[in-house]
């Protein structure tokens, strides 16, 4: 009897004859266990880059399907007239994750029940119904992507409605208190001036916030961008100053979330469905569609009334039409009302062909502010004021050699060309490679910098170089690491490519064949680097080549080919303008952007 794993919770005894549904399920003490050839563990079905590419097409006619359908059905329960377009603002941040999250579920499944059709069971632990409630975007993405009692629930949930003549499902109690409460917390150094600090500048910001969202025409909702910029920007373009960091506080409407069933049960019974996945979908919309799209979308609408009754001509957004459900409605009504939306990108570097969002940006909004060149009509270049506060590092001491890793999620929640699961270890071990054939007087000045979205690739790291020294994101900031570093090592062709660059610290971008797919423009770019040596795929050359830089990587960081290629990859992906704060009031003041 083969016995089928879904996640780390399954605690087994069993020693063999086990099928691991995927990478996730090696965050448990039972890996280290279970050392026989009769196990096995399934590939993502991600890691077949055909197969990616025709379920994001797939994906993106479903989402456009579902938002056509969704704004009838939910004009008429809520007594509205929004457009398309505005229900497109309100869920196509969470659809198009909600979406990928569980055809990736479905998928991972189906494909193990095609290869093993009989002898299989399964454990099934008691998990609350309410796991499955969400508010939003933010709750749901915390989830999906590292929670492994949501996970083995939907797991379950899809053997139940698919496959539950074909599985022997055994229910077993677990105590999942204490498992989920393990979640590790930061604690910021802030010292207690600062805070004291912060608190005015926040109650202040309140204050400015309820005159500047009435009075401004133009509101430049919380970007990233430091706030000695922005305030110029604002003043540049005859705003009054105002970050709105509460504005759309919607804290209290997340608490205590409760679902009418009978009622959502008629609203998704639907036969708008073309395969056993769709039909699976209305089965899980009905505990799983955000309640801030149903049960407590008058509410938050109410909670905007007074907001809704303002005339503006722009609105200014990077994060907030992604997260938060409150500013979405409201956002949704400005545009209702001739509103202009503009969304602007919060990071970049190169790019990749598939956007985890379906095309969120572009279909939303009046023009898209992004950090690279583009030819496309509704996008513009802009300069990336976000690595402003890289700009003037003290550097002190820098002896270090700085290795960012950008770690891949456990659970999928996007479907975008990066990696998948076990496609984590590729970069991983090509790091391994790198660091081993570093000299020794290289390896002891290493900083291993990452996210930990679940696999804990820094502590991987340390068990295998004990001589490395070991950061996470959520510890030290990148700004404070890049002060006492002499050359930097980027595992990943995003932000921190360009937050290194624009420090000036001497980089190498070390990105094995096939993690990531890029878009033509970019392909070019990565060509051009190769052949300065920025850009390798192969960790023994980047080793010998960081060995042969070490005692002064300014040197060749500072060769003509080498600056060459980096003005050109700014000129590409992040061009910042001398005369900045001009471009930004001239873009939001003018009237025919």
């Amino acid at each position: 009897m083969n016995r089928l794993i879904t996640t780390s919770i399954d605690k087994t005894l069993q020693k063999e004859n086990l099928i691991f549904l995927g990478e996730w399920c090696k965050q448990t003490s039972l890996e280290k266990k279970i050392d026989n050839q009769n196990n096995n563990f399934l590939p993502h079905h991600w890691s077949d880059k055909e197969k990616l590419k025709r379920d994001y097409r797939y994906l993106t006619n479903l989402n456009n399907n579902l938002i056509k359908l969704f704004t009838q059905k939910l004009n008429k329960i809520h007594k509205s007239n929004y457009s398309e377009k505005s229900w497109r603002i309100i869920l196509g941040s969470w659809l198009p994750l909600y979406l990928s999250t569980m055809y990736d579920r479905w998928e991972s499944l189906r494909i193990f029940f095609d290869k093993y059709e009989k002898d299989i069971e399964t454990h099934s632990y008691i998990i609350d119904e309410n796991i499955f409630y969400n508010y939003g975007v933010s709750d749901f993405i915390e989830k999906v992507v590292q929670n492994d009692f949501w996970n083995h629930k939907n797991f379950i949930r899809i053997i139940d409605f698919q496959y539950k003549s074909k599985v022997n499902v055994h229910e077993d109690k677990i105590n999942i208190i204490s498992d989920l409460s393990k979640k590790e917390d930061f604690i910021s150094q802030r010292s207690f001036l600062k805070s004291i600090l912060r608190k005015i500048f926040v109650l202040t910001d309140n204050i400015f916030s309820f005159v500047g969202i009435r009075i401004n025409k133009i509101v430049i909702e919380n970007f990233y961008h430091r706030k000695t910029e922005l305030i110029k920007i604002l003043i540049g373009s005859k705003i009054f100053p105002a970050f709105y960091l509460n504005t759309f506080n919607e804290n209290k409407y997340k608490k205590n979330l409760k679902i009418e069933e009978e009622e959502r049960k008629k609203f998704f019974n639907s036969e708008s469905y073309s395969n056993d996945f769709e039909k699976y979908l209305f089965y899980a919309f009905v505990t799983d569609f955000p309640v801030a799209y149903l049960e407590r979308f008058e509410l938050l609408k109410k909670s905007n009334r007074k907001l809704n009754k303002l005339k503006k001509d722009k609105i200014f957004t990077k994060v907030s039409y992604i997260m938060n459900e409150r500013f979405k409605l409201w956002l949704a009504e400005m545009v209702s009302n001739k509103t202009k939306l503009y969304v602007g990108q919060h990071g970049g570097c190169l790019n990749t062909k598939l956007n985890g969002f379906l095309g969120l940006d572009k279909k939303i909004a009046d023009k898209v502010l992004t950090w690279n060149k583009t030819s496309k009509t509704n996008e513009i270049q802009i300069s990336p004021i976000e690595l402003f506060r890289f700009k003037k590092i003290k550097n002190k001491n820098q002896k270090n050699l700085l290795i960012v890793n950008g770690e891949t999620a456990r659970y999928p929640c996007k479907i975008q060309s990066h990696p998948f699961a076990e496609e984590y270890k590729k970069s991983l071990a090509g790091t391994c490679k790198l660091i081993k054939k570093l000299k020794a007087n290289i390896k002891d000045k290493i900083v291993y910098r990452s996210n930990d979205l679940g696999y804990k690739t820094a502590d991987q790291i340390k068990e295998k170089f004990n001589e490395v020294n070991t950061d996470v994101f959520q510890k030290t900031s990148m700004k404070d690491n890049l002060q006492y570093s002499r050359l930097a090592i980027c595992t990943y062709p995003e932000t921190a490519v360009s937050e290194i660059i624009f420090a000036g610290i001497p980089l190498i971008i070390f990105i094995p064949d096939n993690l990531y797919e890029f878009d033509n423009d970019s392909n070019e770019i990565v060509e051009m680097l190769k052949k300065s040596k920025i850009y390798f795929q192969d960790p023994i050359e980047a080793a010998k080549h960081i060995n042969l830089i070490w005692e002064d990587p300014l040197k060749w960081w500072n060769e003509k080919n080498t600056v060459d290629s980096i003005k050109k990859l700014e000129k590409f992906a992040f061009s910042t303008r001398e005369d900045w704060l001009s471009e930004w009031t001239n873009f939001i003041t003018s009237k025919n952007d």
